[in-house]
């Protein structure tokens, strides 16, 4: 069920995912896995379990007045961060600007997957080694974007 619903709301939040680089892609895609798996979980505490895919969506679960508190901002936002994030990346020419490109990606992959705080004032090896040092925690689902086939 969760997969479908991740399948779903990446289709209609981003489109394909094909365009952006494997690690990216796939990266996307446990951030929306995890986001809903953990809405799932507490829906299912809560015995507020959504009776369709719809009730799921971030922005329709601040709209009800019980589901509200930070937890759910930081849910809303951190989707809303994926569709910026990926519509910047989308709107550089990699033809023209490959460096620009590149730059972006791994400054999109540190904040999403390595989670490293205050990106924008790293160095790009103090980046480097951050990400080293973060590599064996990171916890995604391997080829999970294949298995959603977006």
């Amino acid at each position: 069920m969760i997969l479908n619903i991740c399948k779903n709301s990446i289709r209609e939040d981003l489109g394909t995912l094909e365009d952006l680089p494997y690690e990216l892609a796939n990266t996307i895609a446990n951030v929306y896995y995890r986001a809903f798996y953990k809405a799932a979980h507490v829906f299912t505490y809560r015995r507020h379990f959504p009776k369709s895919v719809g009730n799921l969506r971030p922005r329709r679960i601040d709209e009800k007045k019980n589901f509200r508190g930070e937890g759910f901002r930081l849910f809303r936002s951190e989707f809303q961060a994926v569709a910026d994030f990926v519509g910047e990346v989308r709107a550089i020419d990699k033809t023209v600007y490959p460096d620009l490109y590149w730059f972006a990606v791994k400054f999109i992959l540190d904040c999403l997957k390595y989670n490293i705080q205050n990106v924008g004032k790293k160095t790009e090896l103090r980046r480097v080694i951050e990400r080293q040092l973060k590599k064996p925690g990171i916890r995604e689902v391997p080829g999970l974007v294949d298995m959603l086939n977006v």
